[in-house]
């Protein structure tokens, strides 16, 4: 739980990610996502079945907050997925493979790759622009 949280507030595309902290915040997103959705079913079924617009305008300001999150969550899905490929040894501009039919194939190819080592090619603290860092962090 503290690597998804850390991997929300760190908005950082400098450093590394391993497969374990990748795949615990695509996860934990993916099951959110389902029970955002599942609550969202529900109050809208009772909200018909009833007949009730209460819930039917609650399902409507949670499916609202649904939305907003999903639409945050994108920023630190890209740059846990651009540590990811940081972590592969590959540069995290391939993310942008990502706009082809096939790069949510080949996305999905390049996070299950084992960690390499590449002498802090693409650490945080041995990228060639250093002081110039494009973290945002929320603590």
């Amino acid at each position: 739980m503290n690597t998804f949280l850390s991997s929300w507030t760190n908005w950082s595309v400098c450093g590394r990610a391993s497969r374990s902290e990748y795949w615990m915040f695509i996860l934990l997103n993916f099951l959110l996502s389902l029970l955002f959705l599942g609550v969202y079913g529900v109050l809208m079924y009772w909200g018909f079945h009833y007949n009730s617009k209460l819930i039917l305008h609650l399902a409507i300001v949670e499916f609202v907050v649904f939305a907003a999150l999903f639409v945050i969550g994108i920023i630190p899905s890209f740059c846990v997925l651009v540590r990811r490929l940081h972590d592969a040894g590959l540069s995290g501009w391939l993310v942008l493979l990502n706009l082809l039919p096939v790069g949510p194939l080949l996305m999905l190819v390049f996070t299950v790759l084992p960690s390499h080592d590449s002498s802090g090619r693409l650490d945080s603290h041995g990228n060639s622009r250093q002081g110039q860092s494009a973290t945002i962090r929320w603590n």
